[in-house]
């Protein structure tokens, strides 16, 4: 992680999350997380880019008093009995 912002293209999109962040309210969660489980399997950008070899997205959860953002990694599914 960094406090280095390179290029006007990043610049604007920091911005606007600042701005508006991606919400999930807790009662949604049942709902967006999967939807955005399948967009970022098909290779969409959900959130900010995290690099790796697991699957994730980010998003911001509200609190009482504060919003916190969160990396939720997750799994192919698996056609296995297991998984």
């Amino acid at each position: 992680m960094s406090d280095l912002i390179v290029g006007h293209e990043a610049l604007d999109c920091y911005l606007e999350r600042i701005r508006s962040p991606m919400m999930i309210e807790p009662v949604e969660r049942a709902k967006q997380y999967p939807r955005r489980t399948d967009a970022a399997i098909a290779g969409h950008l959900i959130g900010s880019y995290a690099h790796g070899e697991h699957l994730k997205f980010t998003t911001t959860l509200p609190s009482a008093s504060t919003a916190h953002q969160v990396l939720v990694k997750f799994s192919p599914v698996h056609s296995t009995p297991i998984g």
